[in-house]
């Protein structure tokens, strides 16, 4: 008699406390390849997830093609988590560029770093000082469909250029660089956190001359173009650059899928927040991360979950 009362009284209690014995939710987040910046990102995300909400997540990472991919990824279900560019995400939600359909399901969670917009010319090409001083020149404008050739095109347009004016290449940001290192192209665009491995490496071998960005340029394209920032490269970012150079940035950002429970994401982004510290240890790019401004750059709605969480705290109005 006494065990069919305990027997019972257990069911009642899992009927009317769903989450007594429910499983941690299976999370995939979607980053880049192994080499580039997202994937450790990624990595170091998780790692807060699975060891402070072990018994909520087990967020899980998966090595992509990136922005776009992971776009597509997210609108399937296949990934529920996302590293996107903001420009990228901001075309995808319109259908535009290199998406041909409206993309509804991504809500941010939170910016994470700008990426920025690093035109670079070698040293050993004479009379070039400003982007249009490239004109006629070999350039890299990155690989067709690609975050780095989108933000070309629109500074281009923001010129009154296009890429007949040059000798226009479309390869990636690593065969670019090489290119750069064998002096097969004169100068390159990319669109990348700072500082970039590669092109680092090509800086330490060969002169570099970072070229800035047209200060009329920069006001107009962030005032068409939100998701455009103005930014500064930092002095010293790459050898013999002893300066600042104006130029712009878009934002890397964490994007989930729409119909992840409200609760869930709002523990996602409080203990993100919670163990940021910790975050910039795993990730030094975290540290760019800025709690009175979380949502930065975001092209898309936030998540009903973060944006409970930072209003809670007084992040955002």
């Amino acid at each position: 008699m006494k065990k069919t009362v305990l027997i019972i009284a257990v069911l009642c209690m899992v009927s009317f406390c769903p989450t007594a014995f429910a499983a941690p939710h299976m999370y995939i987040i979607g980053t880049g390849g192994m080499s580039g910046g997202y994937y450790p990102m990624g990595g170091a995300l998780s790692q807060i997830w699975n060891t402070k909400n072990k018994d909520l997540l087990n967020v899980t990472v998966q090595a992509t093609g990136g922005t776009v991919e992971n776009i597509k990824l997210l609108e399937t279900g296949d990934v529920e988590l996302g590293i996107v560019q903001s420009d990228l995400i901001e075309f995808a939600s319109k259908g535009m560029e290199m998406f041909n359909t409206e993309y509804v399901m991504g809500r941010t969670m939170f910016r994470l770093y700008p990426e920025v917009i690093t035109v670079a010319v070698r040293g050993s090409v004479a009379g070039v000082n400003t982007f249009k001083d490239l004109v006629g020149k070999r350039v890299s404008f990155g690989a067709a469909g690609s975050g780095s050739e989108a933000s070309s095109r629109l500074i281009l347009e923001a010129l009154g250029l296009s890429y007949k004016d040059f000798d226009a290449r479309f390869v990636t940001n690593t065969e670019a660089i090489a290119q750069m290192r064998d002096n097969l192209i004169d100068a390159m665009l990319l669109t990348a956190s700072i500082p970039h491995a590669g092109f680092l490496d090509v800086t330490t071998t060969q002169e570099v001359k970072i070229l800035p960005i047209d200060e009329e340029a920069r006001v107009k394209l962030h005032d068409k173009y939100p998701f455009l920032v103005p930014m500064d490269l930092p002095a010293g970012t790459y050898k013999g650059q002893p300066n600042p150079v104006a130029t712009l940035a878009v934002e890397a950002q964490l994007i989930c899928r729409a119909d992840i429970p409200e609760d869930v994401v709002y523990e996602m982004v409080k203990s993100i927040w919670e163990n940021h510290e910790e975050l910039v240890q795993a990730n030094i790019r975290a540290a760019y991360m800025e709690r009175d401004d979380p949502l930065k750059g975001s092209a898309i709605d936030p998540h009903p979950g973060a944006l409970k969480y930072y209003k809670e705290k007084g992040m955002v109005k």
